[in-house]
Protein backbone atom coordinates (compact mmCIF):
# COMPACT_ATOMS: atom_id res chain seq x y z
CA UNK A 1 0.00 0.00 0.00
CA UNK A 2 1.17 3.50 -0.79
CA UNK A 3 0.83 5.97 2.09
CA UNK A 4 0.50 9.62 1.21
CA UNK A 5 1.93 12.03 3.82
CA UNK A 6 -0.08 14.89 5.25
CA UNK A 7 1.70 18.10 4.38
CA UNK A 8 1.35 21.34 6.25
CA UNK A 9 0.92 24.39 4.02
CA UNK A 10 3.64 27.01 4.17
CA UNK A 11 2.94 30.52 5.42
CA UNK A 12 2.37 31.87 1.89
CA UNK A 13 -0.13 29.10 0.94
CA UNK A 14 -3.79 29.86 1.55
CA UNK A 15 -5.39 26.51 2.27
CA UNK A 16 -7.12 24.89 5.19
CA UNK A 17 -5.10 22.19 6.96
CA UNK A 18 -8.33 20.22 7.62
CA UNK A 19 -9.08 20.12 3.89
CA UNK A 20 -5.61 18.73 3.09
CA UNK A 21 -5.97 16.12 5.83
CA UNK A 22 -9.39 15.05 4.51
CA UNK A 23 -8.03 14.66 0.98
CA UNK A 24 -5.03 12.67 2.23
CA UNK A 25 -7.26 10.37 4.32
CA UNK A 26 -9.57 9.78 1.35
CA UNK A 27 -6.65 8.90 -0.95
CA UNK A 28 -5.15 6.52 1.62
CA UNK A 29 -8.57 4.84 2.16
CA UNK A 30 -8.92 4.45 -1.62
CA UNK A 31 -5.48 2.81 -1.84
CA UNK A 32 -6.45 0.35 0.92
CA UNK A 33 -9.70 -0.56 -0.86
CA UNK A 34 -7.99 -0.99 -4.24
CA UNK A 35 -5.35 -3.26 -2.67
CA UNK A 36 -8.12 -5.40 -1.11
CA UNK A 37 -9.91 -5.76 -4.46
CA UNK A 38 -6.69 -6.59 -6.30
CA UNK A 39 -5.91 -9.27 -3.71
CA UNK A 40 -9.18 -11.01 -4.59
CA UNK A 41 -8.67 -10.99 -8.38
CA UNK A 42 -6.71 -13.57 -10.36
CA UNK A 43 -6.02 -12.76 -14.02
CA UNK A 44 -5.09 -15.43 -16.56
CA UNK A 45 -1.50 -14.76 -17.58
CA UNK A 46 -1.47 -16.68 -20.89
CA UNK A 47 -3.77 -18.35 -23.39
CA UNK A 48 -4.50 -22.02 -22.71
CA UNK A 49 -5.54 -24.48 -25.42
CA UNK A 50 -7.03 -27.99 -25.44
CA UNK A 51 -7.44 -30.04 -28.60
CA UNK A 52 -9.41 -33.28 -29.07
CA UNK A 53 -9.98 -33.63 -25.32
CA UNK A 54 -13.24 -33.71 -23.36
CA UNK A 55 -11.68 -34.52 -19.95
CA UNK A 56 -11.97 -31.59 -17.55
CA UNK A 57 -8.51 -30.22 -16.74
CA UNK A 58 -7.41 -27.66 -14.17
CA UNK A 59 -6.90 -24.17 -15.53
CA UNK A 60 -3.27 -23.14 -15.07
CA UNK A 61 -4.09 -19.65 -13.78
CA UNK A 62 -7.69 -19.28 -12.59
CA UNK A 63 -7.43 -20.55 -9.02
CA UNK A 64 -7.65 -18.91 -5.60
CA UNK A 65 -6.99 -20.05 -2.03
CA UNK A 66 -10.08 -19.87 0.20
CA UNK A 67 -10.23 -19.94 3.99
CA UNK A 68 -12.23 -22.26 6.26
CA UNK A 69 -15.60 -21.11 7.63
CA UNK A 70 -15.90 -18.30 5.11
CA UNK A 71 -18.55 -17.27 2.59
CA UNK A 72 -17.48 -15.80 -0.74
CA UNK A 73 -19.18 -14.11 -3.67
CA UNK A 74 -17.35 -15.20 -6.82
CA UNK A 75 -17.30 -13.96 -10.40
CA UNK A 76 -15.70 -15.73 -13.34
CA UNK A 77 -15.14 -13.75 -16.56
CA UNK A 78 -13.58 -15.63 -19.43
CA UNK A 79 -12.99 -15.05 -23.10
CA UNK A 80 -12.96 -18.30 -25.06
CA UNK A 81 -13.22 -19.68 -28.56
CA UNK A 82 -14.13 -23.17 -29.69
CA UNK A 83 -15.19 -25.12 -32.72
CA UNK A 84 -18.99 -25.36 -32.97
CA UNK A 85 -18.80 -29.16 -32.62
CA UNK A 86 -16.40 -29.14 -29.66
CA UNK A 87 -18.11 -26.38 -27.64
CA UNK A 88 -16.96 -25.82 -24.05
CA UNK A 89 -17.72 -27.28 -20.62
CA UNK A 90 -16.48 -26.27 -17.19
CA UNK A 91 -16.84 -26.62 -13.44
CA UNK A 92 -14.83 -25.80 -10.32
CA UNK A 93 -12.87 -27.87 -7.86
CA UNK A 94 -13.66 -26.77 -4.32
CA UNK A 95 -12.36 -27.71 -0.86
CA UNK A 96 -13.90 -30.80 0.80
CA UNK A 97 -17.19 -29.88 2.50
CA UNK A 98 -17.55 -26.58 0.61
CA UNK A 99 -20.72 -25.80 -1.36
CA UNK A 100 -21.45 -23.62 -4.37
CA UNK A 101 -24.83 -21.87 -4.31
CA UNK A 102 -27.00 -20.09 -6.85
CA UNK A 103 -24.86 -20.02 -9.96
CA UNK A 104 -25.92 -17.39 -12.48
CA UNK A 105 -24.51 -17.27 -16.00
CA UNK A 106 -24.29 -14.63 -18.68
CA UNK A 107 -23.17 -15.32 -22.21
CA UNK A 108 -24.08 -14.06 -25.65
CA UNK A 109 -25.99 -17.27 -26.38
CA UNK A 110 -27.83 -19.93 -24.37
CA UNK A 111 -26.26 -23.21 -23.25
CA UNK A 112 -26.68 -26.21 -20.96
CA UNK A 113 -28.02 -26.32 -17.42
CA UNK A 114 -25.77 -25.88 -14.38
CA UNK A 115 -25.04 -28.80 -12.11
CA UNK A 116 -22.94 -29.46 -9.01
CA UNK A 117 -19.82 -27.34 -8.48
CA UNK A 118 -21.11 -24.78 -10.96
CA UNK A 119 -20.80 -27.36 -13.77
CA UNK A 120 -22.11 -26.32 -17.15
CA UNK A 121 -21.71 -28.08 -20.48
CA UNK A 122 -22.55 -27.40 -24.09
CA UNK A 123 -21.49 -23.75 -24.03
CA UNK A 124 -21.59 -23.10 -27.79
CA UNK A 125 -18.53 -22.36 -29.82
CA UNK A 126 -18.23 -19.95 -32.70
CA UNK A 127 -16.02 -21.73 -35.23
CA UNK A 128 -13.02 -20.66 -33.15
CA UNK A 129 -12.70 -17.30 -34.88
CA UNK A 130 -13.59 -14.53 -32.41
CA UNK A 131 -13.35 -14.79 -28.63
CA UNK A 132 -16.72 -15.05 -26.90
CA UNK A 133 -17.44 -13.74 -23.39
CA UNK A 134 -18.76 -15.93 -20.59
CA UNK A 135 -19.56 -14.77 -17.04
CA UNK A 136 -20.65 -16.78 -14.00
CA UNK A 137 -21.61 -15.48 -10.55
CA UNK A 138 -21.94 -17.82 -7.57
CA UNK A 139 -21.56 -18.04 -3.81
CA UNK A 140 -19.02 -20.39 -2.23
CA UNK A 141 -19.33 -21.40 1.43
CA UNK A 142 -16.50 -23.33 3.09
CA UNK A 143 -16.64 -25.34 6.30
CA UNK A 144 -13.72 -26.56 8.42
CA UNK A 145 -11.59 -27.07 5.32
CA UNK A 146 -9.95 -24.23 3.48
CA UNK A 147 -8.30 -25.01 0.18
CA UNK A 148 -8.42 -24.01 -3.46
CA UNK A 149 -11.21 -22.85 -5.73
CA UNK A 150 -10.06 -23.70 -9.26
CA UNK A 151 -11.67 -23.54 -12.69
CA UNK A 152 -11.67 -26.77 -14.73
CA UNK A 153 -12.62 -26.81 -18.40
CA UNK A 154 -12.47 -28.88 -21.58
CA UNK A 155 -14.16 -29.40 -24.90
CA UNK A 156 -17.74 -30.57 -24.39
CA UNK A 157 -17.26 -33.03 -27.26
CA UNK A 158 -13.71 -34.09 -28.16
CA UNK A 159 -12.86 -32.65 -31.57
CA UNK A 160 -9.63 -32.20 -33.52
CA UNK A 161 -9.75 -28.42 -33.17
CA UNK A 162 -8.50 -25.88 -30.66
CA UNK A 163 -10.61 -24.70 -27.75
CA UNK A 164 -8.95 -21.70 -26.09
CA UNK A 165 -9.46 -19.77 -22.86
CA UNK A 166 -7.68 -16.47 -23.37
CA UNK A 167 -5.17 -14.43 -21.40
CA UNK A 168 -6.93 -11.69 -19.42
CA UNK A 169 -9.80 -13.93 -18.31
CA UNK A 170 -10.33 -13.49 -14.56
CA UNK A 171 -11.65 -15.00 -11.35
CA UNK A 172 -12.71 -12.69 -8.51
CA UNK A 173 -13.31 -14.06 -5.03
CA UNK A 174 -14.83 -11.60 -2.54
CA UNK A 175 -15.08 -12.71 1.10
CA UNK A 176 -18.32 -11.62 2.72
CA UNK A 177 -17.83 -9.40 5.74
Amino acid sequence: MVAYPITTPSANQKTRVGWAQNITAAVNDHETRVAAIEATTVVKAADEVVNNNDALQNDNHLLKTVLPYTSYLCRLDIQYSSNMTANLKMDFTIPPGATIYAPSYHATISYGVAGANCAVGGIPGNAGVTPLPFRAWFALVTDANGGTLQLRWAQNTANVSDTTVYQGSSLQVFPEA
